[in-house]
């Protein structure tokens, strides 16, 4: 399978003709090759490798997915994201990105956990714009719901923090794109998706863009049934919808280490429209 281009398309893609499948072993190739066109500022060991994405299938197949476009009258892969599952501690949620995925090879995936963890979301530039991006989380939701998972959770991250990083700090930022006042360009666009932000997670990753923080995101399954030999927990109990509001913000802000700004920029969680 030939990978696509990092050159535009003459003509816009047309949305209609985007197909959403699970990741299969002949997709490897395009993929590997469309992380060094979404992400050309990462290290060439911290790009998901084809070993790493066939690592992925074979883990959990059902929950790798690929969105797919006609070039030159092949279907190639144009966007994907990777995910796994996971127990998650709540009451500790802080964690680095590289720890979460294992450092790309998604080896601490547990096939009893409760969560989807979005490890990755990525679509290439030239066909963003054509709610790709909703196509993917749609397919993650429905996995969810088959699995009978509480839902999913991810890092989200905040590229536009880099326009008010003199003026706000990131707990104020990401509250005043909670609360409409601000766009940004992952998180706004998550939100609308039905994610809830739970908390921020700092020092997460080396993006000065946004200050080296992502938010971690919820989104539950309303379907969700725990399993007959477990006592019924509501949903909110594990991942309650969380309105940040300033107070908390700023004593969460307190308690946790000042954010850093490397030079470098390196992998983002989430880069898609």
């Amino acid at each position: 399978m030939i990978p696509v281009s990092e050159q535009p398309p003459n003509v816009r893609p047309d949305a209609s003709k985007i197909v959403v499948t699970t990741t299969r072993p002949e997709h490897v190739p395009a993929l590997a090759a469309l992380q060094k066109i979404v992400f050309p500022t990462l290290e060439p060991e911290e790009h998901f490798t084809e070993a790493k994405y066939l690592k992925h299938i074979e883990l959990f197949p059902e929950g790798q997915f690929v969105a797919l476009y006609p070039i030159n009258g092949q279907l190639t892969p144009v966007a994907a994201t990777t995910t796994f599952r996971t127990h998650f501690d709540f009451k500790n949620f802080q964690h680095t990105y590289l720890e979460a995925i294992a450092d790309g090879w998604l080896t601490n995936h547990d096939s009893t956990g409760e969560w989807l963890y979005g490890g990755d979301m990525s679509v290439h530039p030239a066909y963003r714009g054509l709610r790709i991006g909703r196509k993917l989380y749609e397919a993650r939701r429905e996995i969810v719901r088959r699995l009978n998972l509480r839902g999913e959770i991810a890092g989200a991250l905040i590229p536009g923090y880099v326009h008010h990083d003199r003026e706000l700090t990131v707990a104020q930022y990401v509250l005043r794109v909670w609360q409409g006042k601000l766009q940004d360009p992952t998180l706004s666009m998550q939100i609308r998706n039905g994610f809830r932000i739970r908390g921020i997670l700092y020092e997460h990753i080396s993006d000065p863009r946004s200050g080296n923080c992502a938010t971690l995101i919820v989104r539950e399954n309303p379907q969700y049934q725990p399993p007959a030999s477990m006592p019924a927990q509501p949903a909110a109990h594990a991942a309650a919808h969380y309105e940040p509001r300033p107070s908390s913000l700023r004593v969460h802000r307190k308690t946790l280490p000042r954010t850093r700004r490397p030079t470098q920029i390196v992998r983002p969680l989430s880069n898609q429209l």
